[in-house]
């Protein structure tokens, strides 16, 4: 297997950021900042890796905030993919309770979980689409299979995931 798609590098470049940052990450994503953010991300991906997708840009990509029980999250949907493996969807969820609206204090001390929806090459003519979380050192462990790779999909396996009937 060749080196990883741009879409995953960048990921992982996130996922990198997201441990290292706790929430702030979050504020960032739903700031007036969120562009310069992602584009900041996006060159220093290119940089680090020395690929590039020009079909990748910061306008195509959708973020906004959820709740996730009583925790606070980040839903973000990334460009169309166009080669595996193809991520297209990613969640930072706070790990804390926080209730009414999220501030600044409330990320002390508090990690994330980093969940994704991805669609890789399976033995059959259909891929395979799954959810993921990611530990800080890029190791990931499945969490289930989605039905698509669409919003709804991602979002029932996240309540799935977090024990939210729905």
């Amino acid at each position: 297997m060749g080196s990883p798609s741009f879409h995953h590098s960048y990921v992982t470049s996130l996922l990198t950021l997201a441990h290292a940052m706790s929430g702030e990450t979050m504020f960032l994503l739903m700031s007036p900042n969120r562009d310069h953010f992602l584009r900041a991300l996006r060159n220093d991906t290119v940089q680090l890796t020395g690929q590039d997708d020009p079909s990748f840009t910061i306008a195509d990509i959708q973020s906004f905030g959820v709740r996730l029980a009583d925790s606070p999250a980040v839903i973000i949907k990334l460009p169309l993919p166009t080669q595996f493996p193809k991520t297209h969807f990613v969640a930072i969820v706070l790990q804390k309770t926080v209730s009414g609206p999220i501030r600044k204090n409330d990320l002390e001390g508090a990690g994330v979980d980093f969940i994704t929806l991805e669609e890789t090459p399976s033995a059959s003519d259909l891929p395979e689409i799954t959810l993921r979380s990611w530990e800080v050192n890029g190791t990931h462990r499945d969490r289930g299979a989605a039905f698509a790779a669409t919003l709804d999909a991602f979002q029932e396996g996240l309540n799935r995931i977090y024990g939210i009937a729905t």
